[in-house]
This record gives structure tokens, sequence and C-alpha cells, in this order.
């Protein structure tokens, strides 16, 4: 008896470093071969050829949405919420050790926001340099926490 399993494709444009993307026939012969090995048998299967970029991602994926919706139609628990809530706490923390820094500055853009920062060497949470959006995502974050 095989378990079912739900395969998703999906073509980009290019992969890292230049080299060209793996088809969507190789993806589904490596799926095959993974399935065949482990005793999977393909329940369903979604593929796509769609950019995965930017923070809107998923609403650019619908065939990725419907793969992730089949899967929790048969019970599968998606992602971990204690990681979630780890990186969520996180998150929150570090927004409010920001606050200090971003109350001198937010009637400024997003943009000199970023540049403030940036020049007095406050990095992002990863270690990165401030844009626009990072600080549009810290502004909203610290709004979020403001309220709750």
């Amino acid at each position: 008896m095989t378990k079912p399993v739900i395969a998703y494709r999906r073509l980009s444009k290019e992969r890292k470093g230049g080299k060209p993307p793996l088809g969507l026939d190789a993806q589904q012969a490596a799926i095959d071969a993974f399935c065949s090995v482990e005793g999977y048998g393909v329940e369903g299967a979604y593929s796509e050829i769609e950019t995965g970029k930017g923070f809107d991602a998923l609403e650019r994926r619908p065939e990725l949405a419907k793969a992730l919706a089949a899967a929790k139609a048969r019970g599968v628990v998606l992602g971990n919420a204690k990681q979630a809530q780890a990186n969520a706490d996180f998150a929150d923390d570090f927004a409010e050790t920001m606050r200090p820094h971003v109350a001198l500055v937010l009637n400024l853009s997003l943009t000199r926001i970023a540049a403030y920062l940036n020049g007095q060497n406050i990095a992002t949470p990863l270690g990165g340099r401030w844009q626009s959006e990072t600080v549009r995502r810290l502004l909203k974050r610290l709004e979020r926490n403001a309220v709750a």
C-alpha cells in the first residue's frame, strides 16, 4: 500500500548562479523516483510557471495554493507552530529594541529612515542593511505591538 502525496512542480526563470532551471519533466522524474523508493503514490499534481519572488509570492502561485489546500484537506498539518511563535517573538523583541531609534526619525520617508539606521550602523535582524521595505515591516510590527 502506498502513502498518498501531493506533488508540486514550478518552473522558475533561472536558478542561482545563472544555471538553467530544472524543467518540469525533470522535476516529475525526480518526484516519481522518490515516490517509488519511499513508497509514496502521487494523489494530486500541481504545476506552474511563475516567479516566486516578492512578499506576495503565494498570491502569484495559484497552483501552490491549491496544492497546499489539497494537503490541508487531507489533514496534513502545515508548518511548525512552535517555531513560528518563536520567530514571531524574536521579531517582536527586535522591533521593540528598535523603537527608540525609529521614534527619532518617524517624520522621515521610509528610504530616509533606512539611510539613518544604516548610517548608525544598526543592522537588520539578519545582519543586513536596511531598505525601505524592511523599515515598512518594522513600523508595521511596532504599530501592531502598540495596539496589542
